[in-house]
Formats: structure tokens, C-alpha cells, sequence
């Protein structure tokens, strides 16, 4: 089996610790919600064809993760 770190390599940097929300997000830069949603269904494909379950739930928790992140501008 495969580990949670070396899996999340393979999708191209798998989860990073996300900040404290702040107050001010006046300087927060958005990406374009497509350009994300291009990258989240890339992911999910990947996902889908993972055939352990467990390697699929992280996967998809991976791809949600990075796509909040992009979407953050991240």
C-alpha cells in the first residue's frame, strides 16, 4: 500500500497546511473558478480510477484540498 505522503506526491504536491483565515482579505488574489475547476476534474479522474477505497478517499480529499487552495489563489 501506497502511503498518504508518496500518494500525494503523485498528484502533483498534495495538501499543504492552509493559513488562518484573516479579517482583511482585501489583498487575497482569486484565480478564475474555471481554471480551477479544470484542475479539481483532473484530479477526480485520477481519483476515480484508483482501485483501493482508501486510496480513492484520500485522493478525493486531496483534490477538494487543492481546490480550495487554487481557488484562493494559492
Amino acid at each position: 500500500m501506497i502511503g498518504t505522503a508518496a500518494f500525494a506526491a503523485m498528484l502533483g504536491g498534495g495538501v499543504t497546511a492552509m493559513a488562518a483565515p484573516t479579517a482583511d482579505v482585501s489583498s487575497v488574489v482569486f484565480k478564475a473558478k474555471g481554471v480551477c475547476e479544470t484542475l479539481y476534474n483532473r484530479d477526480v479522474r485520477i481519483c476515480r480510477a484508483l482501485p483501493l477505497p482508501q486510496a480513492r478517499a484520500v485522493c478525493y480529499a486531496a483534490a477538494a484540498a487543492k481546490y480550495a487552495a487554487c481557488l484562493a489563489g494559492n
